[in-house]
């Protein structure tokens, strides 16, 4: 038997009520298995919550920059 890659981390979760409904749902209008489903929503989220944290670290950089540019002036 192959064993796991050595950065794999195994995840349970537990989805009940209507969101395990339209999870299914979302599976099976894609064509993918649940797991593959959830994996893919997990990690689309993800990128986007690290990009938006990225913009706001980006923005808050700029406005203190601003803010000691005004004050040195």
């Amino acid at each position: 038997m192959a064993k796991p890659a050595p950065n794999r981390t195994d995840v349970r979760v537990r989805i009940t009520g209507e969101d395990a409904i339209n999870l299914k749902a979302y599976a099976e209008r894609l064509g993918l298995p649940l797991a593959t489903a959830m994996r893919m929503l997990a990690l689309e989220s993800l990128a986007r919550k690290m990009e938006d944290e990225r913009r706001a670290a980006a923005e808050s950089k700029a406005h203190s920059e601003m803010f000691r540019r005004q004050i040195s002036d």
